[in-house]
């Protein structure tokens, strides 16, 4: 009995949280998932990237012009095989926001499809961000 109402008490309906903490983390993202404060998708900018040196662009002008130009769109294994840059690496840049043409909401990467491909302007903006590191002005 609930001394302030005198009415019964219902029990309980939500399950007890385990000891690691991920109860805790997945109740959050549940709230948040339907209390109505999510972001709506957006597409990251040119505008949405850092500021980096004219010098570092044209450096990685030069490094794009030695791609056949027949290599329009990339995937992760084709970036890895031309730049040496690793799946890992180029998926944490484009969490961070350092690659525009990317649908992200809620801080996460929305799908791009079956397989991400990166076109030229992402490449470089990638390569800007894995060679030279995240400037702001």
């Amino acid at each position: 009995m609930n001394p302030q109402t005198d009415l019964p008490l219902a029990p309980s309906r939500k399950a007890p949280t385990k000891a690691t903490g991920h109860g805790d983390r997945r109740a959050a993202a549940h709230i948040r998932r339907h209390s109505g404060d999510l972001d709506a998708p957006h597409m990251l900018t040119i505008a949405d990237m850092p500021v980096y040196p004219d010098e570092l662009h044209v450096i990685v002008a030069a490094m794009l012009a030695q791609l056949r130009p027949d290599r329009v769109l990339l995937t992760y294994r084709a970036i890895d095989a031309c730049f040496g840059v690793s799946r890992a690496t180029v998926a944490r840049r484009v969490k961070e926001g350092l690659v525009p043409g990317v649908r992200m909401a809620n801080g996460r990467v929305l799908d791009d499809g079956p397989v991400r491909r990166f076109d030229r302007i992402q490449l470089h903006w990638l390569l800007l961000a894995v060679r030279f590191g995240k400037r702001r002005d």
